[in-house]
């Protein structure tokens, strides 16, 4: 396997998604209303901020029609026969809907490096819900060993510009792209692929095009299954320091492969011409071959130390 002279990640550093603050913006709502709501429309989603928001709602999920998916920006559905928008800034903007009067809490909430999703029917906003993210413990352990490498660490991610700075400070990556849509992700691979080979580490569906035109496609195991069918490797503990351990695990096969071949010909290179000339026994020369084979497995079995 060839290895990777630049990663992109995206939000694979991060734990699953666990704190979730939500204000109410109607008095008509009530914050369990907003969590329902929310919930009905992200059930049938498997975005990872979709499965924080099924997971901290505690009550009966409503029946929703005509859900339709954003990729990157939110969704719609309706509900009892009303539509309802659930997205960031930008999709709720794009709906001709005010968002000015809540505007301090959305800076406030993006100032923590949290991501903000607005709740709105087709006229106003409902509700906020901030939800954040923690960084995975051996995930700035995994890109020191990387930058160790020269292996060049970008952040690709949807999030806002002050979370994505948040997250890659913690862990120290300095090349970011942040607010960007799935169909960006490809187009940021192929600029980078100028550079040298890639490796795209995702997980989700969005991801798969990325992850299919990376030189390498790593995939968590906790990913979509469209994802793992078109990623190279899996990542079965969910780490990217098994990212750093992939890369080192292909060098040192490819340096065993051809420190076999060389002992394989040096070896033969010796014995043909001797063997050749007759002053070798048929019998000690096919038992000197057979030793050259068992050589080369003994040599590469090595390699589990």
């Amino acid at each position: 396997m060839c290895w990777a002279r630049c990663v992109i990640i995206e939000k694979s550093l991060k734990k699953n998604k666990k704190f979730i603050d939500v204000i109410t913006a109607s008095s008509e709502f009530s914050i369990k209303d907003i969590l329902k709501i929310a919930a009905s429309l992200e059930t049938n989603s498997e975005h990872p901020l979709a499965k924080a928001i099924v997971n901290k709602n505690d009550s009966e999920v409503y029946n929703v029609d005509f859900f339709k998916i954003f990729p990157g920006n939110g969704i719609e559905g309706v509900i009892d026969n009303k539509k309802y928008f659930l997205g960031n800034v930008k999709f709720i903007q794009e709906k001709k809907i005010d968002i000015d009067f809540i505007r301090d809490d959305i800076f406030r909430f993006q100032k923590k490096g949290l991501t903000t999703i607005l709740l709105t029917d087709e006229t106003r906003i409902i509700g906020l819900i901030a939800i954040g993210d923690k960084v995975k413990g051996d995930s700035k352990n995994a890109i020191e060993l990387l930058k160790k490498e020269n292996i060049n660490i970008y952040l690709a991610t949807g999030d806002n510009r002050n979370t994505a700075e948040q997250i890659a400070n913690q862990v120290g990556v300095k090349n970011i792209y942040a607010e960007i849509l799935p169909e960006d992700k490809v187009k940021i691979l192929n600029e980078v692929k100028k550079t040298g080979l890639t490796a795209f580490v995702g997980d989700g569906i969005n991801d798969s095009p990325a992850i299919a035109n990376a030189d390498i496609g790593f995939v968590m195991a906790a990913g979509s299954d469209i994802s793992k069918e078109v990623g190279d490797v899996i990542l079965m503990k969910n780490s990217l320091l098994d990212v750093y351990k992939t890369i080192e695990i292909s060098k040192s096969t490819i340096s065993k492969i051809k420190q076999n071949l060389f002992w394989a010909f040096f070896y033969n290179i010796l014995g043909i011409p001797v063997a050749a000339s007759g002053f070798l026994n048929p019998m000690i020369a096919g038992t000197a071959m057979a030793f050259s084979s068992v050589s080369v497995v003994i040599s590469s079995l090595l390699m589990k130390k």
